[in-house]
C-alpha cells in the first residue's frame, strides 16, 4: 500500500480525533446543571440544604474556567490518565473497561448475526429484483431501519416479555444471583432480547449494501456473456456475482461495529444491561464529566478507528482508491 496513502490516512484521522474529542468536551461542559445539582435534588428531606454547593464544586473542581479543564482533560489523554468518576469514585478507565466486556459480549456475536442475515436476505432480493418478495423484503428493511432501536427493544420487552412471558424483563441475572452468583444459561436468557433486537436494526444496512451491488452486477457484460453460455443461475450467483458483492461488506464492518457501539446505548438502557451504554446513560442523567468525557472518547475513538481501518482494507481491494480514480 502506497506511503503517501497510509500517512495522509493517518493525518486526517489524527485531526478528526482531535476535532471530535475538542467537540465533545465543549458539548458535555455546555450541558445545564452539574453533579452538584445532581446531589442536592437526590438528598432525602434537603439533607444538603445548608452545605455551599460552591464548597462541593471546588471538591470536584467544577469551578475552574473550562478552557483550563480543557487543557488538563488533553493533558491526561496523553498521560493515560481518564479522571476518577463523581459517582462511583473510581477511575474511569476501570470502569470503561469492565462495561466495555458487557457490552462486545453482546454487540460482536449480534453483529456476526445480522450481517449473516443481511447477506443473505440482501442476495436473495438483489437476485430477484423482479419479484414481489423483493418488493416486500425491501419495504421491511426500510420499515425496521425507520423505527428507532429503542422502540423495538420496549415493544419487545411488552410482547416477550411482559405478555409472553418468555423472557425477563431486563438485567443480567435473575433474583437468584444474590446468593448463589450469575449462571451462564441465566446470563443467555436474559441476554436473548437485547441481542436479537441490536440484530434485527443492524441487519438492514448489510441488506441494502448487499442488494444494491448485486442489482448493479446483475446486468454486467460478464454475467449476461456468462448466463448466455448455459451456466447456472445459482452457480452465477455464488461463485461470480456474491464474491463481489461481499467486497463492500467486507470494508463495511469495522465502521459497522464502531457505530454499532455507539447506537447500544439505547438499547443497553432499555433492557438494563450493565454495558457501556447503561453506563453513559447514568452518567448523562447524574452529570458526571469524567466518565461522559471517557465513554465520548472511546466512541470518537472507535468511529475514527473504523472508518480508517475501512478505508485501508478498501485501498488494499481496490488499489484506485489509492490513486483517486
Amino acid at each position: 500500500m502506497d506511503n503517501d496513502y497510509l500517512l495522509s490516512r493517518g493525518i486526517s484521522s489524527l485531526l478528526a480525533l482531535a476535532v471530535g474529542i475538542t467537540l465533545s468536551f465543549c458539548l458535555l461542559h455546555a450541558m445545564p446543571g452539574s453533579y452538584v445539582d445532581y446531589l442536592l435534588d437526590m438528598a432525602p428531606g434537603g439533607r444538603f440544604m445548608a452545605i455551599d454547593p460552591g464548597m462541593i464544586g471546588r471538591q470536584f473542581e467544577l469551578d475552574r474556567s473550562i478552557l483550563v479543564r480543557y487543557i488538563d482533560y488533553v493533558t491526561d489523554i496523553f498521560r493515560g490518565d481518564w479522571g476518577v468518576s463523581f459517582a462511583y469514585a473510581r477511575p474511569v478507565g476501570q470502569l470503561i473497561a469492565e462495561k466495555l466486556l458487557w457490552s462486545l459480549a453482546l454487540l460482536l456475536p449480534a453483529k456476526a448475526l445480522s450481517l449473516m442475515i443481511g447477506i443473505v436476505v440482501g442476495s436473495y432480493s438483489g437476485w430477484y429484483t423482479e419479484k414481489k418478495r423483493d418488493f416486500f423484503l425491501l419495504f421491511g428493511a426500510l420499515f425496521i431501519n425507520a423505527v428507532p432501536a429503542y422502540i423495538w427493544a420496549i415493544l419487545s420487552i411488552l410482547v416477550f416479555g411482559y405478555g409472553m412471558n418468555l423472557f425477563p424483563l431486563g438485567g443480567f441475572a435473575g433474583i437468584g444471583a444474590l446468593s448463589g452468583g450469575w449462571r451462564v444459561m441465566d446470563l443467555a436468557h436474559h441476554a436473548i432480547l437485547p441481542f436479537l433486537t441490536l440484530s434485527l436494526c443492524s441487519a438492514p444496512n448489510t441488506y441494502y449494501l448487499v442488494r444494491n451491488t448485486l442489482v448493479l452486477a446483475v446486468n454486467a457484460d460478464y454475467i449476461v456473456t456468462a448466463r448466455a453460455a448455459g451456466i447456472g443461475e445459482m452457480r452465477l450467483l455464488f461463485r461470480h456475482c456474491l464474491p463481489n458483492a461481499l467486497l463492500p461488506v467486507v470494508t463495511f464492518i469495522p465502521m459497522q461495529i464502531a457505530h454499532l457501539m455507539t447506537g447500544s446505548v439505547f438499547i443497553e438502557s432499555v433492557f438494563s444491561w450493565p454495558g457501556i451504554g447503561l453506563l453513559t446513560y447514568e452518567a448523562i442523567r447524574s452529570r458526571d464529566l469524567p466518565i461522559l468525557q471517557g465513554v465520548f472518547l472511546l466512541f470518537t475513538a472507535a468511529v475514527v478507528v473504523g472508518n480508517l481501518l475501512a478505508d485501508l482494507s478498501y485501498g488494499r481491494i481496490d488499489p484506485r482508491v489509492q490513486q483517486g480514480v
